[in-house]
């Protein structure tokens, strides 16, 4: 998947810190498309990455988790 080589590549560049805002993008795109499988993927790989579960983005994958079925 192209946008997985995008991450790929900014995580090289060190600007793996965007991960999870970019992933919440694509959750609420796969959200808004029916396809929640996928948005369920994304979901699962932003906590796999944030175990923690707080990060600077965490408001905005909060409003998605809400809106994932």
């Amino acid at each position: 998947m192209l946008v997985s080589e995008g991450l790929k590549l900014l995580a090289d560049g060190q600007y793996g810190i965007f991960h999870s805002a970019f992933r919440t993008e694509l959750i609420l795109a796969a959200i808004n498309a029916g396809r929640y499988d996928d948005a369920s993927t994304w979901m699962a790989k932003i906590d796999a990455e944030d175990p923690g579960g707080e990060h600077w983005w965490t408001p905005e994958i909060l409003r998605a988790r809400v809106h994932s079925p």
